[in-house]
């Protein structure tokens, strides 16, 4: 019979680590915090397992006893106000150039390896990533909160390890390039430049990360800006290329997890990226060692490594999507049903609407049968536009392959416009509330497990009344 802790128990110490993080945004005690996501966890096991024994219980004690560590380190590590010095000097690597508002900001890495962000001004205007600077500048930390809206710029930033904001930047002198990671990346942006517009601005998306806000704003309207933001499905679909290519070598398994890890950092290691490769790698890892790996598991292992590592993550957007879709999908696959796989874009655009709706302005019907046809059709074009963009950044010179992915991404772009015509109604921001779609979630994992119908209310119910609560 299948079983939580038999299959998934790192998503129990990932919930743990979630609650806990939660209840100290929401000004809970350091104890309270811990004491509550361990109580509400335990509840969920004792709900999920109807067959008990000795050696069973004694591992359940195990896991609460790790739940509980892993609980009082984050926190510990929430709790840490870092005194940043009041100026640096050093010498700094610019590791991203981003829009930020009406100003562009450069995010730099000093030789300790801390991150910062500053304001692209003066002689950094035209910095690139790759470029080196010393640079000398006052330090303070990120807003705590928006002027405009709810939005925190300290936690956007701090999930991304940034240390804190450079002011009053001076002394500025350029240094000379070194080979990185971001000269790479860099490399590739000018190369990628050459291309035709739709192929340069999907191809930059996939292999860089990088959005042009032209076609950002396509995929907002048909809801599908998922599909830009490199994710499990980009990371899946690389290591899938991977073993197909090396499935004869000897040491494929180590060759397909340096393929892995060098796509996630010329990707950008993106929250979402990351938790994919993190779970693909434990995948790899039991392929090679002759051991079956549990998807969801992988999934749990893959987001509590991220949150010990950073807790902050917990409070980014593409993270949180990133586990909650990953693990909708597989969760639907376990039914192993037809009905399941006709519902996976319904039920996946239902549970993850809380989150996308605020920054979309609205849930838009319109999305639900662009999705459905996104996972079938558009993976084809999208992979068919990438792939004809080869030859060009290979510098082969062949247009004619990115000419005709240019035309069939023009021909889904008027199916996907005609969709949102014929069905422009938008849902209120807050018309599937989280701690609904929440309960669903909760519900169709228990389900997938098959566990009796009232442990499987009652464990719905549980997760839905946690959710209400934090949501307050």
């Amino acid at each position: 019979m299948p079983s939580f802790l038999n299959n998934a128990p790192a998503l129990f110490v990932l919930e743990a680590l979630c609650l806990t993080i939660l209840c100290r945004g929401l000004r809970l005690s350091f104890f309270l915090s811990v004491v509550l996501s361990e109580l509400v966890v335990l509840a969920q096991i004792f709900l999920a397992e109807e067959r008990w024994s000795v050696r069973r219980v004694l591992f359940v004690l195990c896991l609460c006893s790790c739940c509980a560590l892993g609980c009082f380190y984050v926190t510990s590590r929430l709790d840490v106000r870092e005194m940043l010095p009041q100026s640096v000097s050093a010498d700094f690597l610019v590791m991203e150039s981003r829009r930020w508002g009406e100003t562009r900001l450069l995010l730099l890495k000093d030789e300790r390896g801390s991150k910062w962000i500053t304001v692209a001004k003066g002689l950094l205007t035209g910095a690139e990533e790759g470029d080196r600077f010393h640079l000398h500048a006052s330090t303070r930390s990120p807003r705590e909160e928006s002027q405009r809206s709810n939005f925190s710029p300290f936690r956007y930033w701090k999930a991304r390890g940034v240390r804190g904001e450079l002011r009053d930047v001076r002394d500025i002198r350029m240094l000379p390039k070194l080979f990185s990671i971001h000269t790479i990346r860099q490399s590739l942006r000018l190369r990628i430049q050459t291309l035709p517009f739709i192929c340069r601005a999907l191809t930059a998306a996939v292999l860089l990360g990088d959005r042009d806000p032209s076609i950002s704003e396509d995929f907002r309207r048909w809801g599908i800006s998922h599909y830009l933001a490199v994710s499990g499905w980009h990371v899946s679909f690389a290591i899938v290329l991977a073993a197909i290519v090396l499935n004869k070598t000897r040491f494929r398994f180590i060759l397909a997890s340096l393929f892995l890890w060098t796509y996630c950092c010329i990707s950008g290691m993106s929250a979402s990226a990351v938790r994919a490769s993190i779970m693909l790698q434990v995948s790899l890892f039991g392929a090679a060692c002759g051991i079956g790996s549990s998807a969801l598991n992988s999934v749990g292992l893959a987001g509590v490594i991220m949150l010990l590592h950073n807790p902050w993550v917990c409070y980014d957007l593409g993270w949180q999507l990133s586990v909650l879709a990953a693990a909708t999908a597989i969760i639907l696959q376990r039914f192993k049903s037809s009905w399941s796989s006709l519902l996976t874009s319904p039920l996946m655009w239902l549970i993850a609407s809380p989150l996308v709706a605020p920054n979309a302005g609205g849930i838009f019907i319109s999305s639900l049968p662009i999705n459905a046809m996104a996972t079938a059709l558009f993976s084809f074009v999208l992979l068919f536009t990438v792939l004809c963009s080869v030859p060009l950044l290979t510098g082969i010179g062949l247009v004619f392959p990115a000419t005709c992915a240019e035309q069939l991404f023009r021909v889904w772009a008027q199916a996907a416009d005609q969709w949102v015509r014929w069905i422009p109604l938008a849902l209120p921001v807050n018309f599937f509330p989280v701690w609904l779609c929440g309960g669903l979630f909760f519900m169709l994992l228990a389900l997938s497990m098959k566990i009796s119908l009232w442990r499987t209310v009652i464990f719905a119910l549980t997760g839905s009344f946690i959710l209400c609560l934090l949501c307050v």
